[in-house]
């Protein structure tokens, strides 16, 4: 029986443009969390931004869920009372960890550069680096992107920077972050046997998450790479998109609870 629902914000949950959830997702949702089911928010979003679209879906303040914000593929927030709160501990450290690490992801950014000089892209600048904790990268055409994930990933083989994609975007993360490390790490804190997680993304940053060992589900509109990823794991790609193919996927799951 599933435990804990990990839902993407973008290109998942959310509805495009407008940021939208559909009335009948949030209603399921609203009968999950009342059987005692846990709903985690799972995003490569800041906390604010995170919040925000919950706001607009007057789900926040005032619901009781979602229970668990994962916010920058890193940071940990718990509802309590009402109010998030963060795991300071673990997203201090998770975030030291990462601006350590700083100096060679721009290392690595120089390489790039110096192997591939003809790729168009730009990078956030030293703030957003020190803020956030990572190097990003912003390029002009898709198929740049991925020339530049591919030599990205030979680049930092055997460093402790992976590179992770997200549309046009690639950034130099950790790895000892990212969505799977925080949903297993959300799994052992309550006592969660790791195949009574659902998941749900859309995206290539998605990637290592659904294919943890949870229960792995996706939407119409999704990375063929993902769907991939999901049918290999014998999961559920929804025949809607976004908002309304979270709806499918949970509609499932309550029949089953029930």
């Amino acid at each position: 029986m599933i435990k804990l629902v990990a839902l993407d914000l973008d290109g998942t949950l959310l509805d495009w443009p407008g940021g939208t959830i559909h009335p009948t997702t949030i209603s399921i949702l609203n009968d999950l969390a009342g059987q005692g089911v846990l709903i985690s928010i799972v995003t490569g979003r800041p906390y604010l931004r995170t919040v925000y679209p919950l706001e607009v879906n007057d789900l926040y303040p005032g619901s009781t869920y979602p229970h668990y914000l994962v916010c920058e593929e890193r940071d940990i927030y718990e509802l309590i009372h009402r109010e998030y709160q963060p795991w300071k501990k673990h997203n201090q450290a998770a975030l030291a960890d990462e601006v350590a690490l700083l100096p060679l992801g721009n290392e690595m950014l120089e390489h790039l550069e110096k192997v591939h000089p003809q790729l168009e892209f730009s990078i956030n600048n030293g703030y957003s680096q020190r803020t956030r904790g990572f190097v990003e990268l912003y390029f002009v055409l898709e198929e740049e992107v991925l020339t530049g994930f591919a030599a990205l990933s030979e680049l930092m083989a055997d460093t402790p920077l992976k590179p992770v994609r997200n549309g046009r975007g690639i950034a130099l993360r950790s790895r000892s972050v990212g969505k799977a490390h925080c949903v297993q790490e959300l799994a052992a804190h309550l006592g969660i046997d790791i195949g009574a997680v659902l998941a749900v993304g859309d995206s290539h940053n998605d990637g290592e998450m659904l294919a943890c060992g949870l229960r792995p589900a996706t939407t119409s509109n999704a990375d063929p790479e993902i769907k991939e990823i999901v049918q290999y794991h014998k999961g559920h790609i929804a025949s809607l998109c976004r908002s309304q193919g979270v709806a499918e996927i949970l509609t499932g799951l309550t029949e089953k609870i029930a």
